[in-house]
């Protein structure tokens, strides 16, 4: 057996990661609203431009990808190497290989907005608090059944999936 297999998470396991993502997020959101610079700002408007091509065009698996580029520029801006490699991990787990969020892509979209405004403003207890009303809008819809990820697992080499991975901590400068 070798190989990327794949497994449904429990709702109570993706529920746990997402509570500790959240957590971390809360300090990645005050730090990074800290110290983010107009690059930065620049680099995530244009995300948020591909994003919104993306959703228009309602792209699962561009908006994944979108999502998770989104998210590592933000953990990147913290310079905490040992913040954004807990933070990836934890976004890897809950990476959504296979995901139905058709009904949710443009709420998701609208949080980053949120949450870039917020970062616009330099104002920690802000996005800190557009960074909690994302992660809660997902458990909510976790918790309704209306959302399941499915998690990558190796057997023997776990570079296949590592290759692919955005890390954070490559994004810092």
């Amino acid at each position: 057996n070798k190989g990327v297999f794949m497994y449904t998470l429990s709702t109570d396991e993706a529920l746990d990661l997402i509570a500790v993502r959240e957590t971390l997020e809360n300090m990645a959101a005050r730090i990074a609203a800290e110290k983010i610079d107009n690059k930065t700002l620049a680099k995530l408007d244009k995300e948020l431009e591909r994003q919104k091509k993306i959703v228009e065009n309602r792209d699962m698996l561009a908006y994944s990808q979108a999502d998770t580029r989104f998210h590592a520029m933000i953990y990147a801006t913290t310079g905490n190497v040992f913040l954004c490699e807990t933070l990836d991990n934890i976004f890897s787990k809950l990476r959504p290989v296979a995901i139905h969020v058709g009904d949710f892509i443009e709420n998701f979209y609208e949080a980053h907005i949120a949450i870039l405004k917020a970062l616009k403003a330099q104002d920690p207890k802000k996005v800190q608090e557009e960074f909690r009303r994302h992660t809660q809008h997902i458990m909510k819809i976790i918790r309704s059944g209306e959302l399941t990820y499915i998690r990558p697992e190796t057997s023997k080499k776990p570079d296949k999936i590592q290759s692919s991975k955005l890390h954070a901590a490559d994004l810092m400068e």
